[in-house]
């Protein structure tokens, strides 16, 4: 079933609101209503088996042996029915939950600034994301959301132990301050391993994402006992901090067993005690213990949900983190469906940017129309890509506007804007499926359109000799097995068939030879006279073809007359040769 995105009014949001809106509701009433129902039968379950044994067993009255049975047998069944109807619902809850906070998570990852990925790297971005869910998952166990019943067993217990024999309820009660300190201070150490272990695996799955992304010059540089050895050091306090916290979570068990089956012991004495002296019947003394074990062990249930939360905290407060962490700007204008927006101008204003407090582009002036060609040179470092990522949207400028059809850009909704856009990057993207989704992630065109733009753009002998002429082949990762030349192709044909009014191409045949470079050139010059066509590049022997040319110099952009562009060309042509 198709999923649509879970988008919050806010450019922040809680872990807890989110879940609240779309996950709780009417599963917890339900969950509520059944546990209710159990805790009754909890609680009456004591009281059938003292009738069991004083007025059954001890006054030799079948009928009673007969009928209480078959109440405890009633109990039973319906118990372990409500049972099965709180799985069900616990599954639907934690399904319900990953799914939305993947959902959001993504959601989120979209609308996140493009400096948050050059800090982190993708296997550190996936581990940090998927370990804070899958934690925070937790928070839809069975036992965290038992707590109303548990609490209702220790309410029920108490009663019954005051009814039974107040003198021994004193002797219980006394046990719950011990069993609840000792569980908050284990939790506590809990919570700080727990932070510990979360933060040696993000700092080891940055480092090994970053190795495995450097692979080739692990090899060329003979890296491997290198690595192996921060690998063994970085593996080893993972490995201390898995072993901190069963070992901690071993100590807590044990501690809270051994002080359970001292309270045991002395309610058996004692009760066995006031059983000799006529104070407490035989059925009695069964139904006190039982009693008791309402009391202490949701004591111990409810204190161990503590030290299960202890560890699902430091996720949690990632995850709220993540999602508070600052977004690009959101539209102010209404929703505007990328049909309803003809694009006829584009145009920079005195546009400023810098990383730092030295501006990289300044003072930035063009503006372009539909059915242009424009150029834009300048050497490396100058600012041609960061440009293009201020007309995208993955940066804001300072200062300056960037309009279209005289709109700031940045009052138009981000699914309108991009889908004016057709890019091609100097390094092109494939995901790791068939030719046909990379051509056409939307699945909008037919086969015959998407042979006939592979044609059209020169890739088509590329796909019949590579792909054997199949749509349906799947592309390695990251297309790792074409050429540079054949990614372009690729990625020229890509942008093509979107179909956009504005097409950018960021060194589009940086990697082509001679005659594919010729090939593109003549498309472009005797195409696109519907479209606005952006192209960078440092490539000057077919600056002619384009209607204006501009170069970057200087952080700032200026328009090339065409004895400047005649200069350009013979220096390359001198070079050339």
């Amino acid at each position: 079933m198709k999923q649509t995105p879970l988008r919050d009014d806010h450019s922040t949001i809680s872990v807890w609101r989110l879940l609240k809106r779309h996950v709780l509701g009417k599963r917890i009433v339900l969950l509520s209503l059944t546990l209710l129902v159990t805790s009754f039968l909890t609680f009456i379950r004591p009281l059938i088996i003292k009738g069991i044994t004083d007025e059954g067993m001890l006054k030799a009255n079948m009928q009673v042996i007969i009928v209480c049975a078959l109440l405890l047998l009633i109990s039973a069944v319906i118990d372990q029915g409500i049972s099965i109807i709180q799985s069900q619902q616990f599954v639907k809850m934690q399904n319900s939950m990953m799914l939305v906070l993947y959902h959001s998570a993504f959601d989120k990852l979209l609308r996140l600034k493009k400096d948050y990925f050059t800090k982190h790297n993708n296997a550190e971005i996936v581990n940090r994301v998927s370990t804070d869910i899958q934690s925070v998952g937790m928070l839809a166990d069975r036992s965290i959301l038992f707590v109303v019943s548990y609490t209702l067993s220790f309410i029920g217990g108490l009663i019954g132990l005051f009814v039974l024999n107040p003198k021994m309820s004193v002797a219980v009660i006394l046990v719950i301050p011990l069993k609840v300190w000792t569980t908050i201070n284990m939790s506590k150490r809990n919570e700080e391993i727990s932070a510990e272990r979360i933060q040696c695996n993000r700092t080891f799955s940055s480092w090994f994402g970053d190795i495995i992304n450097g692979i080739k010059e692990v090899k060329l540089w003979n890296l491997r006992e290198n690595v192996q050895e921060k690998l063994s050091d970085q593996q080893s306090e993972i490995l201390q901090a898995n072993r901190k916290s069963v070992l901690c979570s071993c100590y807590n068990q044990t501690w809270i067993r051994i002080l359970d089956s001292m309270v045991q012991s002395t309610l058996y004495i004692y009760g066995g005690f006031l059983f000799l002296q006529g104070e407490l019947s035989l059925g009695g003394v069964t139904a006190f213990i039982s009693y008791s074990g309402y009391v202490l062990s949701p004591i111990t249930s409810i204190m161990s949900i503590r030290y299960l939360i202890s560890s699902i905290t430091p996720s949690l407060k990632r995850l709220n983190e993540f999602f508070q962490l600052e977004e690009n700007h959101q539209a102010v204008l209404p929703c505007i469906q990328s049909r309803q927006l003809t694009v006829t101008s584009f145009e920079l204003r005195q546009v400023r940017f810098s990383h730092t407090q030295d501006p990289l582009l300044q003072n930035v002036n063009l503006k372009a129309y539909l059915g242009e060609k424009i150029a834009i040179i300048g050497p490396n470092g100058s600012g041609k890509s960061t440009l293009i990522d201020l007309l995208l949207r993955f940066e804001r400028p300072e200062s300056g506007k960037i309009l279209i059809n005289h709109m700031d850009i940045w009052d138009l909704p981000e699914d309108t804007y991009w889908s004016l856009f057709a890019v091609v990057e100097q390094e092109p993207y494939f995901f790791q499926d068939s030719i046909r989704y990379n051509l056409d992630p939307s699945g909008c065109h037919t086969d015959q359109e998407i042979l006939y733009v592979l044609e059209r753009c020169g890739a088509i002998e590329l796909f019949q000799e590579r792909f054997h002429g199949d749509l349906n082949h799947i592309i390695h990762f990251d297309a790792g097995d074409l050429s540079g030349g054949e990614r372009k192709k690729l990625a020229v044909a890509r942008a093509v068939l979107k179909n956009t009014p504005i097409i950018i191409m960021d060194e589009a045949a940086a990697d082509y030879d001679t005659m594919a470079e010729a090939h593109l050139s003549q498309m472009i010059s005797h195409n696109f006279s519907d479209k606005l066509i952006l192209y960078i590049t440092h490539n000057y022997s077919y600056l002619d073809i384009f209607d204006r040319v501009y170069e970057i110099s200087n952080k700032t952009v200026q328009l090339l007359t065409k004895e400047e562009i005649l200069q350009l060309k013979n220096i390359e042509n001198i070079h050339s040769l």
